[in-house]
């Protein structure tokens, strides 16, 4: 024992020992003469004190870590960069051992002691020099250094490393290990990393910080494990560069990449870059502008395969130009060659960009084939325009907002009876060749023009330069793109009036004559009609009664002739009587009447009429339709079978229609559009007068209705008429 003390009493005295030792209950039990020349104070200061209250700063710091971990029988080692816990200003490199003091391992340890080595006293002169080397580039460099023990604890950290951590001192990290300042995904990334270092490999990798504040930051982390003399792993270290700002630019790259390269893709025109005649990237548009089906196979094929000789030839001049430092437009047109070999205009806007490689060609087309024909169309237009304007086909005029007139043809100032020296010096106005009576329709004609931008031609007269008139067909319209301009157009119709005052004339004549002649006729036939009808009672004889049969046939065919000449002539002359009708009726009297008699004892008609229908119609052409249907019906029914005629109609809002079929034979397809042509008879042993379906197409027509027919499923023939109700 003496020994151990006399040994224990010349570490105290010494100077090259720095030592420090409590017990169990953080009491100084211990302080040697090195560790009073390193902190200038006195062991009688400490000695049997709580070494805690002592120095408060300790408790906070990985000192009571290590000397917890002491006290239960655990040797730590850790090097720190400053004894600043020890209220010591004093930065370098110091080694902490803390030694369990109990010699039995199976007891607990009695206390702690606790070795302090200044590390860069042992080192000789060199090493000196190239550690202070290693620290003024680690405190100045931009890249942060980290060294962490086996636990994930801070041994060190240089401020390179505390500004990406966003810190403000290595103090700041005192207690904590490196794990919470990594996300999930980096810190995965790490162990991955850390199985490398286990072998003695060295890292490079990328992770994500997330700083003190919660700002993440992108690292780049180069590592490697740290080992003492006995090559044990005691720890690691790495040197982080911060790559955020490279990492947003790099993101940043890509997107905008990406946004070039959709608007590259998707562009509704045609993109390519191009070199040397080689295409080197293309959009879809280009191959299809060109016909072909993919970008693959159009990157197939050479520019000057697209273009037609002379546009080649224009495209060789451009490139020419350019390798001689000469300014080339950025834009022209050129016709492009398709897969199929068809030519077509392209509009050309060439751009010269600068690649990795070397220079190349932006191209962006646009077929503008339509926009060019349109050209030309136009030019075709002016000069047919032009043509029509210098002849005397027609008379044109030009105004304006104010109705002067500011331009016209020789032809329209012949119509007015002016020269083009008084379109010069005088005023003329449309007011000023417009009768008074002719003013209301102008105004109405003028907002119809400014509503659709055309006047619908219309008949008119001018007041002439000598107060004379001259009758026109006048139509007009407001130009395209020229808001304060209106054309017109006229038409002498002197002759045509005369010649339709003359045909209205025979016309009218001609009306009369037949109404006269059907009203003269219709007495005599009426009187034949009924001796006939006498003679057969009276009359025994039964040739004779044939003979009388016959007379009547003939007499009623030639009667249902006459009418319906002097019915088309109603028709024409539109002599329409309109009253309300109620359409189930009119039906019925058609039905029972003497027109059908001759059919209704062995006919069956189907109705299918809503009650009570009323529409405003001119009863009797509404009962001539239905006649004439019916009577149609009944004379091409099958002879196998008793003719059947259904009637069903339809009650709409605004209009009504009419569906009458029948059994009967059909019509042959091949004459059903000529079925409503006058005097036209569909059967060569017809005996009627062609005029029937005639009559009611002109009816309807007249109605403005609409009537067509099909042959039904099953046999027979179907008119569907649509008639408004007003």
């Amino acid at each position: 024992m003496s020994t151990d003390y006399d040994i224990l009493n010349a570490i105290k005295d010494s100077d090259q020992f720095i030592l420090l030792s409590i017990d169990r209950h953080y009491l100084c039990t211990f302080w040697s003469r090195g560790l009073s020349n390193l902190t200038g104070k006195e062991e009688q200061s400490f000695l049997g004190k709580n070494i805690f209250q002592s120095f408060p700063e300790l408790i906070s710091s990985d000192h009571f870590i290590n000397i917890k971990k002491c006290l239960t029988g655990q040797k730590v080692v850790q090097v720190f960069s400053n004894l600043s816990p020890l209220n010591i200003d004093l930065k370098g490199s110091f080694e902490f051992t803390y030694s369990p003091t109990s010699t039995n391992k199976a007891e607990e340890s009695t206390g702690c002691l606790i070795q302090i080595k200044e590390l860069n006293s042992q080192m000789l002169p060199q090493e000196k020099l190239e550690l202070d080397k290693y620290r003024t580039f680690s405190n100045n460099t931009d890249v942060g250094i980290w060294e962490i023990d086996t636990e994930g604890f801070t041994r060190f950290a240089n401020p390179s490393m505390c500004n990406i951590l966003g810190i403000e001192s290595v103090n700041d990290l005192k207690g904590k290990t490196y794990h919470s300042f990594f996300t999930k995904e980096s810190l995965k990334r790490m162990n991955e990393e850390h199985q490398k270092r286990s072998k003695n490999i060295s890292s490079n990798y990328e992770a994500e910080i997330i700083a003190a504040k919660g700002e993440k930051r992108n690292v780049l982390i180069n590592g490697a494990p740290l080992s003492d003399q006995s090559g044990k792993i005691i720890g690691l270290v790495g040197a982080f560069i911060d790559i955020t700002e490279k990492k947003k630019i790099e993101a940043e790259l890509i997107n905008s990449e990406h946004r070039f390269r959709n608007l590259f893709e998707k562009s509704y025109r045609a993109n390519a870059i191009s070199r040397g005649f080689k295409i080197l990237i293309a959009n879809e548009a280009f191959a299809k502008i060109f016909g072909y089906s993919s970008i693959e196979e159009i990157m197939k094929v050479s520019i000057d395969q697209l273009y037609t000789e002379e546009s080649v030839q224009i495209i060789n001049k451009r490139i020419s130009r350019i390798n001689e430092g000469k300014p080339v437009p950025s834009s022209y047109i050129s016709q492009g060659r398709r897969k199929d070999g068809s030519t077509f205009y392209l509009e050309n806007d060439v751009t010269i960009i600068e690649l990795s490689d070397g220079k190349a060609f932006f191209l962006s087309l646009k077929d503008i084939t339509d926009k060019i024909n349109s050209k030309k169309a136009l030019i075709a237009s002016e000069a047919k325009f032009s043509g029509i304007f210098n002849s005397n086909l027609i008379g044109i005029a030009f105004s304006d907002d104010d109705k002067k007139i500011i331009d016209a043809n020789e032809r329209f100032l012949n119509i007015i009876q002016y020269s083009n020296e008084d379109l010069k010096t005088e005023k003329i106005t449309w007011d000023k060749i417009t009768p008074d009576e002719f003013k209301f329709n102008d105004e109405t004609t003028s907002d119809e023009s400014a509503q659709n931008k055309w006047q619908a031609p219309y008949e008119r007269e001018y007041v002439c330069k000598d107060g004379s008139r001259t009758p026109v067909l006048e139509g007009g319209a407001k130009l395209n793109g020229m808001l304060h301009l209106h054309v017109s157009f006229a038409i002498d119709i002197t002759e045509l009036r005369k010649s339709k005052e003359e045909t209205y004339k025979v016309t009218k004549e001609l009306s009369t004559f037949l109404y006269m002649t059907s009203h003269d006729l219709k007495g005599p036939l009426a009187t034949i009609i009924g001796l006939t009808l006498i003679a057969k009672q009276d009359i025994k004889d039964s040739k004779a009664l044939d003979y009388f049969k016959l007379i009547e046939r003939s007499t009623r065919k030639l009667d249902t002739s006459l009418m319906g000449l002097v019915r088309i002539m109603q028709i024409k002359n539109n002599e329409f009587y309109y009253t309300k009708v109620d359409v189930g009726q009119l039906v019925s009297e058609v039905i029972q009447g003497s027109y059908t008699a001759d059919f209704t004892y062995h006919a069956q008609f189907h109705l299918n009429i809503p009650n009570d229908l009323i529409i405003t119609s001119d009863k009797e052409m509404l009962k001539t339709i239905f006649q004439k249907l019916i009577d149609n019906a009944l004379k091409y029914f099958q002879p196998s079978q008793p003719p059947e005629v259904d009637i069903c109609i339809h009650n709409f809002e605004k209009s009504i229609q009419i569906i009458f079929s029948d059994r009967g034979k059909g019509i042959n397809e091949k004459i059903i559009d000529k079925l409503f042509d006058m005097f036209y008879r569909g059967d060569v042993n017809s005996k009627g007068s062609g005029l029937g379906l005639y009559i009611v197409k002109s009816i309807v027509e007249k109605f403005n209705g609409k009537i067509k027919v099909a042959n039904r499923i099953g046999g027979g023939a179907e008119f569907t008429i649509d008639l408004p109700k007003d």
